[in-house]
């Protein structure tokens, strides 16, 4: 939307006939906690910051629900995450406490599956935009999320190297979302003191997947590989009460693979042996848009150290591993860590 400078037959100006297209705008739409990308026109070598009127409540809503999914879908592992561009400067994390496994179903082929786990996670966003004046606008987004999530399926062994498993998912979380905008024409309409418009929202979602997993393992003498893969489509509803543009729902698709290189150490505890591994991982979000978080995939590499203790508590479950893992995370326009404590 462009505006133009016209003559107004009662001789107000230009800035003071939109100041509740203003006001609303940056209510409805930054304040209610819309994350953008620097995503730029260039114009003759010149890059250009997007207008704030290019802004939409679609926005707002694509990526709460992106930080949503990016901190709770099945598969979601710990990490801290920042992501970088001429505009934009935002860091993340993620991290879970929890445990999944498969059980044995005594007469049939196949066996159970079944995961729980309790997620945090926090998002601090910070971008400059121009207004549609040509001003520096400093926005500031910042959200926190804590959810339940659980996972029931089955497991189909296809041979014994390759297996086929289906679950379901179901995800309970509740977030929080502080939103202020600061400079140009904002501070000519606030009424904060500190020239800038504040707002905090919160809201609880539920969502549901379903997932596929594909496994597939292979030993050589005294080393293993593991290949797995993981299709994921989610749904999203999220509900506020103070905030309408974070009343919203939506479907999404997302991918992760990993290979898994693992060998025995000498190291032995409690007659049981730790094993070294290496691994590289890849995470895409195939309908996230790169302008909801700063970015649309993850690659990560790392090694860890896992201790094959290898029980069955109850006759009901197996635990093979119980170890510790560190890895670097990179790519599109993104980097981080993870250093953790991992049980399978």
């Amino acid at each position: 939307m462009i505006f133009a400078a016209q003559p107004f037959k009662n001789g107000a100006s230009l800035k003071l006939h939109l100041y509740d297209f203003v006001k609303t705008m940056f209510r409805a739409m930054l304040l209610l906690g819309v994350g953008i990308n620097g995503v730029s026109h260039s114009v003759a070598n010149t890059v250009i910051p997007p207008g704030l009127s290019s802004l939409s409540t679609a926005d707002v809503r694509q990526a709460f629900i992106a930080f949503v999914n990016m901190t709770t879908a099945p598969g979601v592992e710990g990490s801290a995450l920042q992501a970088d561009s001429e505009f934009r400067d935002t860091d993340l994390w993620r991290s879970s406490l929890g445990f999944g496994a498969e059980f044995t179903l005594r007469s049939p082929i196949y066996n159970g599956y079944w995961g729980l786990a309790l997620i945090g996670g926090g998002l601090d966003d910070q971008f400059e935009l121009q207004d549609d004046f040509g001003e520096s606008v400093r926005v500031e987004v910042d959200r926190d999320i804590v959810a339940l999530r659980g996972s029931f399926g089955l497991s189909f062994p296809i041979d014994e190297h390759f297996k086929v498993r289906p679950f379901a998912t179901l995800i309970l979380s509740q977030a929080t979302s502080e939103s202020s905008a600061k400079g140009g024409v904002v501070e000519d309409f606030s009424n904060n003191p500190n020239g800038n418009f504040f707002l905090e929202s919160k809201v609880e979602a539920v969502s549901g997947a379903g997932s596929l997993d594909l496994m597939y393992s292979q030993w050589h003498e005294r080393l293993a590989l593991d290949l797995f893969g993981r299709y994921n489509i989610m749904y999203t509803d999220a509900f506020s009460i103070d905030n309408p543009a974070l009343d919203t729902w939506a479907w999404s698709q997302s991918i992760f693979a990993k290979a898994t290189l693992s060998g025995p150490t000498d190291w032995f505890f409690l007659n049981q042996n730790w094993r070294w591994n290496t691994y590289y991982s890849h995470n895409n979000y195939l309908d996230q848009s790169k302008s909801a978080l700063g970015f649309r995939y993850l690659n990560e590499v790392g090694v860890g150290l896992d201790w094959d203790m290898h029980i069955k508590p109850f006759d009901w479950f197996g635990w093979r591993y119980l170890g510790i893992r560190a890895g670097y995370t990179f790519g599109d326009d993104v980097r981080g860590f993870n250093v953790g404590i991992t049980a399978r």
